[in-house]
């Protein structure tokens, strides 16, 4: 007969086996989430200064919508979205360059280096998937090496991590542009920086 330990034993070692299987399950349950059912967009509405910092690198602030429905991003085992709003812009002096085989300023590969700084973020939950803001100014600085800011175009990208229950943490992204979505020419702190007029759709979305 067997002793107390030895079936102690089996049924711990029964339940942990259980319970692994279950949270694999879990976690291949979220496999199929693409973000293909997001609704998510958003868009510049201008930039509202331009200025050279004391470090004597370009800082901008800029003005933006964000209008998300992030309910499709959700399953029963997502426990909450990191979202957030990047700046991408290409980087073309050669002092920033990637250093390449030739030596020091030399662009890898013929491609110039791409900077992406974040400049907005927000944690979003499963009862609170909708966020509309109308205008937002950018959360964090947006600072660039250098003159490497000025008469820059650049682009919006949204991403969001997706954080589940059980299982592995995964990101999606998407890419905004436009071609009047470029940075002044001259420095300016008055506010007379561009400013678009394409605001966050009013309509709801189909």
């Amino acid at each position: 007969m067997h002793s107390i330990w030895t079936r102690l034993n089996v049924f711990l070692t029964l339940v942990v086996t259980v319970a692994l299987v279950m949270c694999c399950a879990v976690a291949a349950s979220d496999a199929w989430a693409d973000g293909s059912g997001v609704k998510a967009e958003v868009g510049v509405l201008g930039v509202e200064k331009l200025v050279k910092e004391r470090g004597g690198n370009d800082e901008a602030i800029l003005n933006f919508w964000v209008d998300l429905d992030m309910s499709e991003a959700f399953s029963w085992n997502t426990k909450q979205l990191f979202m957030y709003v990047s700046v991408r812009y290409t980087d073309d002096d050669p002092k920033n360059a990637v250093q390449g085989e030739g030596g020091q300023g030399e662009v890898e590969g013929g491609e110039p280096l791409v900077s992406e700084v974040v400049v907005w973020d927000r944690i979003v939950v499963p009862v609170d998937a909708v966020v509309k803001q109308p205008r937002v100014r950018n959360k964090y600085k947006l600072t660039g090496r250098g003159s490497d800011l000025i008469g820059k175009p650049f682009e919006l990208v949204l991403g969001w991590n997706v954080m589940p229950k059980c299982g592995y943490m995964y990101q999606r992204t998407k890419v905004f542009s436009s071609h009047e979505w470029v940075m002044p020419g001259n420095y300016t702190t008055d506010g007379v920086a561009p400013q678009w007029t394409h605001g966050m759709p009013s309509q709801p979305r189909p």
